[in-house]
């Protein structure tokens, strides 16, 4: 499947009490203190077991709409990309996915690519394309190899996992939040493929960069991915933006996903 270039590039409040009474009730206060310590330990996550139980509980995903947003500005010119997905998986494996990308390059031309794969159907591949008023169709037949889409859901939460050392975790009340501890690991590199990511002119050790996962935490499907990279100097300007935000896990109507008739 074609890939797309970009920039060739409470506050806590602590109440204090003043405990007046028998020692009796002293001690028992220090004991309900205590308990409530243990308490708040029992329930921190660490990065580790998050990941692995992570790992377990998307094994029972079998659908996910996606919405992805890639912004690339270099010196002011900007381009961008839209892609929209609705995707169905068997064992991890992608066998149907409605696929539409919106790309709009820095001279502001724009491209409309819709792809519709069904792999019970032969031709399993539907392509779509929209350009300067124009529209064209055709069909195609993978022959029994893999369609590929990137990102890939489950390739993703590979390189996050692979990035464990690298990463710190926080409760923050309905999901987990993964981010970046080590500003020194190539974000580049680690997600190069999966969102077709490059930099030229420029190191990515000059740059300022995040990275932020959530994660549903009833279910640990990921719920948003968002990587920023930005540079500011003597080379120029530069700001590279990526955000993936998932819904309707395991909730797509797989019948909804068909080839169109020729």
């Amino acid at each position: 499947m074609k890939k797309h270039s970009f920039f060739s590039l409470v506050l806590i409040f602590g109440v204090l009490f003043l405990l007046v009474g028998c020692q009796a009730n002293t001690d028992s206060n220090n004991n309900d203190n205590n308990q409530t310590e243990t308490t708040k330990v029992s329930k921190e996550i660490t990065v580790d077991d998050f990941l692995e139980e992570m790992q377990t509980k998307n094994e029972d995903l079998s659908s996910v709409k996606g919405e992805h947003q890639f912004k690339v500005s270099v010196n002011d010119n900007i381009s961008s990309q839209k892609i929209d997905s609705q995707l169905i998986f068997d064992d991890s494996k992608l066998t149907k996915g409605d696929i539409v990308f919106n790309t709009e390059s820095q001279d502001g031309k724009k491209l409309k690519e819709k792809f519709i794969y069904n792999s019970q159907e032969d031709p399993d591949v539907y392509r779509e394309v929209e350009s300067d008023g124009n529209t064209t169709k055709e069909y195609n037949s993978t022959k029994g190899n893999e369609f590929y889409f990137h990102p890939d859901y489950f390739e993703v939460l590979e390189i996050i996992s692979s990035l464990k050392d690298d990463l710190q975790i926080k409760d923050k009340g309905d999901v987990y939040e993964l981010s970046l501890k080590n500003k020194d690991v190539s974000l580049i590199s680690a997600f190069e493929e999966q969102y077709n990511l490059s930099l030229t002119g420029v190191e990515e050790d000059e740059t300022e960069k995040s990275l932020v996962i959530t994660f549903d935490k009833d279910t640990y499907f990921c719920k948003e991915f968002r990587l920023v990279m930005t540079y500011d100097g003597k080379k120029g300007s530069l700001e590279m933006n990526v955000a993936s935000e998932y819904s309707k896990w395991n909730e797509i109507d797989e019948d909804s996903i068909k080839i169109p008739e020729q």
